[in-house]
């Protein structure tokens, strides 16, 4: 053999072929679209939360405006307010979230006692998918 010859044979061993390559570029493609997947379910989640958070913190701040406003000054009738996604008011045309206050005045859950029921319920204006919602009874005390 001659010289030639021999460093012919000797690069095509030190080399890789195109089949090598492409299962190379298929296991990197597979890999970097798992990472993707990850990432953004990873993203997905977070936006979640951050919007259940939100919706949670505006329906409780409701709630605590009604209870320190007390049986007194709460009229019955509904409410509608707007918010932005971060929590700031806005406009019903620009609201990423309704807030929906319903007060019901009744002669009370006992004979003698006047009572106001407020349902407090926090929705995505886009789908009006209801995110939050809680309720609760106020009393007239005294005797």
């Amino acid at each position: 053999m001659t010289r030639l010859q021999d460093n012919r044979v000797r690069g095509r061993r030190r080399g890789l072929t195109f089949v090598e390559l492409l299962a190379a570029a298929l296991i990197l493609a597979v890999g970097l679209f798992a990472m993707l997947n990850v990432w953004l379910f990873g993203w997905r989640m977070t936006e979640a939360s951050d919007e259940e958070a939100v919706a949670c913190s505006l329906g409780r701040s409701h709630m605590e405006q009604i209870h320190r406003d007390g049986f007194a000054w709460t009229q019955g009738g509904v409410e509608n307010h707007y918010y932005t996604r971060t929590g700031a008011a806005a406009d019903p045309a620009e609201g990423y979230f309704r807030v929906a206050v319903v007060k019901t005045r009744s002669a009370g859950f006992v004979a003698h006692v006047r009572s106001t029921e407020v349902v407090i319920a926090v929705e995505r204006v886009a789908d009006g998918a209801v995110l939050y919602q809680t309720r609760t009874h106020l009393a007239l005390g005294g005797a």
